[in-house]
């Protein structure tokens, strides 16, 4: 079996759409919609004949017996309701129905007694209930995901649901190991474990060499990482404009021409994006001029191309080439709209001294530092305000942190009080008091050691990708089988002695795509020699035929990952 989530989402897609011949129409639920079109197109369901996409709820009136009915749903009641209206009044030839998740007794009981018209030819659970978005990295789109694990709550069981879901379509039944700190992660595991007991023939899978293993880990333990400012392409582009189920919103970018005021990343039908959604920001500069040089080769234009203006300026020249080449003017737009935001926002200063904070301890200088950029009148004031919540992190436990002044300043230039709130719940959320992880690697002995030898190989060519995260070490740990039971214990006991080679972290609330990024690098999809930390761990998992799969609530940026912390209102331990 593959260890992939785009595999296995593909799989189940064209088993639904492609089971059966003749014109056929799909019919989906919100969520269901999204799964599918982060892996499979339209174009490509209509090449099989599907003919209408539709949501389940959608009111129709015109009958359309010639043609077979596809409907992929999740299993909840509102769905079922819909579906007994349909079934009731029937306005296809015949249905195919596929649930997403496991299906209750007691709802097949209701769907087959509302089948009066006997027109239902099949019923099929395909476990398709997450959101796969590169071959290590899935999400299941829950907000809000910072959440006390008190109670029945619907967002909790979504997450048990959706990762139960690729436990089956992975066909694993997996050890499961947990954060113990945190009383969220601990629920989601017994959930987890009960489900699987509660369902123990759909979990009787063959056997593996090595029993795969799940580890529940919490975000609270790495709130760093989503605060820092990425600089590789596909994290770039959803820290500054935002990416939602792989589309991209560009209506405020003043270079988005019409036609490109949204657009798609794909890195199916997209090379460009494919090739470089994990480059970093210098490369992407040569790496686009070399795709415009390409169609400037073609349309025999002998302007200068040096710049992100002459490409444009190129592109507006050619409409005959821009409407042939929409990679390439999305692409352009994308890269410009970039550079206008990092230039704009002096990010390179902001981000430098991001990363020294995050790998150094030195009070007094970056003090300074931190003073001299929030006088800076250049500086948005949000970047202002991110970097001392960095800053904070780390020096919230000295005297001398003079985090009072820094509050006061910010207050000064205009930050709300609901900001500023964000301080005492950012440390309340993930401050030392409630993290057990060493995120400045200042703690353990090995984080030191790890620490000093990352200040004497990063040169300044990569002083923007000092910082590691967490999920680097932990994943290091595991696979070197020194990850501690103290702190993440097995659900159940394990049994043999064999280290899991395939590996699934799930982090609740919410993963980031600079970790979906290293845990790329990690499974080989990517060399890097600038980052010699992370790729020490790749080719010790390469050479020892490990496989990482990474997943989360949701995919953060910092806008949105302090939007929940902002929502903290009770202590997590």
């Amino acid at each position: 079996m593959v260890f992939d989530v785009i595999t296995s989402a593909t799989d189940y897609v064209r088993r639904i759409v492609e089971g059966c011949s003749g014109l056929k129409a799909l019919l989906t639920d919100d969520e269901t919609l999204s799964m599918i079109g982060l892996v499979y197109s339209q174009l490509e369901a209509y090449n099989k004949g599907v003919f209408l996409i539709e949501k389940l709820e959608t009111p129709r009136s015109e009958q359309m017996k010639h043609m077979k009915c596809l409907v992929f749903v999740r299993p909840n009641s509102t769905n079922l309701n819909i579906l007994q209206k349909e079934l009731a009044s029937p306005k296809f030839g015949e249905y195919h129905i596929f649930f997403s998740n496991i299906v209750r007794k007691a709802l097949l009981e209701e769907l087959a007694e509302s089948d009066t018209f006997e027109l239902v030819s099949e019923v099929q659970e395909y476990f398709l209930d997450f959101y796969a978005v590169a071959p290590q990295l899935f999400h299941l789109n829950v907000l809000p995901c910072l959440l006390s694990p008190s109670g029945e709550n619907p967002i909790l069981e979504r997450l048990v649901d959706g990762i139960s879901s690729l436990f089956l379509a992975l066909k694993m039944r997996p050890f499961i190991r947990y954060d113990t700190h945190s009383k969220l992660c601990r629920f989601v595991c017994e959930r987890l474990s009960v489900r699987m007991d509660q369902e123990n023939t759909l979990f009787d899978f063959r056997r593996r060499e090595s029993n795969p293993i799940v580890l529940i880990l919490d975000r609270m333990q790495d709130p760093l990482t989503p605060l820092m400012t990425p600089w590789t392409y596909e994290a770039m582009i959803h820290e500054l404009i935002g990416v939602k189920n792989n589309r991209v919103n560009l209506r405020h970018s003043p270079d988005a021409r019409k036609g490109y005021q949204e657009v798609v990343l794909d890195s199916k039908q997209d090379k460009f994006y494919n090739v470089n959604r994990y480059k970093n920001y210098g490369d992407l500069g040569v790496n686009i001029k070399s795709l415009v040089d390409q169609f400037q080769e073609k349309a025999r234009y002998n302007h200068s191309t040096s710049t992100i203006e002459d490409m444009m300026k190129f592109l507006e020249a050619y409409p005959e080439l821009r409407s042939s080449s929409s990679e390439v003017n999305k692409h352009v737009i994308l890269i410009s709209e970039l550079s206008r935001l990092v230039t704009s926002r002096h990010l390179m200063d902001v981000a430098q001294l991001e990363q020294d904070i995050a790998c150094r301890n030195s009070l007094t200088e970056h003090q300074n530092q931190l003073f001299k950029i929030l006088e800076s009148p250049s500086i948005h004031i949000e970047d202002k305000f991110r970097l001392s919540l960095i800053y904070a992190l780390r020096y919230e436990e000295i005297p001398q942190n003079r985090l009072g002044e820094i509050k006061d300043t910010l207050k000064k230039l205009g930050l709300s009080a609901e900001r500023l709130q964000l301080f005492s719940s950012l440390l309340k959320y993930g401050g030392n008091a409630s993290r057990t992880s060493d995120i400045f690697q200042n703690k353990s002995i090995l984080g030191l050691v790890r620490n000093t030898v990352r200040r004497g190989i990063v040169g300044v060519e990569n002083v923007f990708a000092q910082h590691v995260p967490l999920i680097v070490h932990i994943i290091d740990d595991i696979m070197k089988g020194r990850l501690r039971e103290t702190e993440f214990p097995f659900m159940t006991p394990a049994t043999g002695k064999n280290v899991p080679k395939e590996i699934l972290i799930f982090i609740t609330g919410g993963v980031t795509y600079q970790e979906s990024r290293v845990v790329a690098i990690i499974n080989g999809e990517l060399q890097t020699e600038s980052e010699p930390e992370i790729s020490a761990v790749a080719n010790f998992a390469q050479s020892n035929g490990f496989r990482i799969i990474l997943g989360g609530s949701t995919i953060h940026n910092s806008k949105s990952f302090l939007s929940e912390v902002s929502r903290i209102a009770y202590p997590w331990r």
